[in-house]
């Protein structure tokens, strides 16, 4: 008797994994990746007090990347941000003193994405502190754009050129 129960427990074993196997092959998940150039103009903020400033177009290039990863805009499950860096083009961030990062595309309600409260002084590059949301339907537009909400920290004689690098993950259904 005890053989049988150990035979029909590892039968229901095996088929549960089958069962897991199917479902997880049904679904694929990969990464996107987004660079933008951003400047903030010498004479466009006052010290202590935000400002905000809007990067042109950004293409989601998604009618490209969901076939190439065998899925399609209506099969999305998920996108979330999993790295946000900025990056300086010749000095560092002793100017900035936060950065509130939002997504904006038509027809949809601004959502901030990421943040930084506390912009390390000395530094070329940092990553941002980023908000658990999911942002798969501004990635089902053909594109989208960034609003940055800036404090100025210190006084910005030149031009400062930043580098907004982005890492979404997409989590899909497969084409079938």
């Amino acid at each position: 008797m005890k053989k049988i129960i150990s035979l029909l427990l590892i039968i229901v074993a095996i088929a549960s994994c089958k069962k897991t196997k199917e479902t997880v092959d049904e679904f694929t998940q990969f990464d996107l990746s987004y660079t933008t150039n951003f400047t903030v103009p010498a004479s466009g903020a006052t010290i202590n007090v935000p400002a905000d400033f809007i990067t042109p177009d950004i293409p989601t290039n998604t009618s490209s990347s969901y076939p190439n990863n065998k899925t399609a805009v209506s099969l999305i499950d998920e996108v979330k941000l999993t790295k946000f860096n900025v990056s300086a083009d010749t000095s560092n961030f002793d100017y900035l003193k936060s950065l509130s990062i939002f997504i904006q595309a038509s027809g949809l309600p601004e959502v901030q994405i990421a943040t930084n409260t506390m912009v390390p002084t000395g530094v070329t590059n940092f990553d941002m502190a980023l908000n658990d949301v999911n942002i798969k339907d501004y990635l089902s537009k053909s594109n989208f754009k960034l609003r940055m909400n800036v404090t100025i920290d210190g006084a910005i004689t030149t031009d400062q050129k930043m580098k907004l690098n982005q890492t979404m993950h997409v989590v899909a259904k497969l084409l079938k």
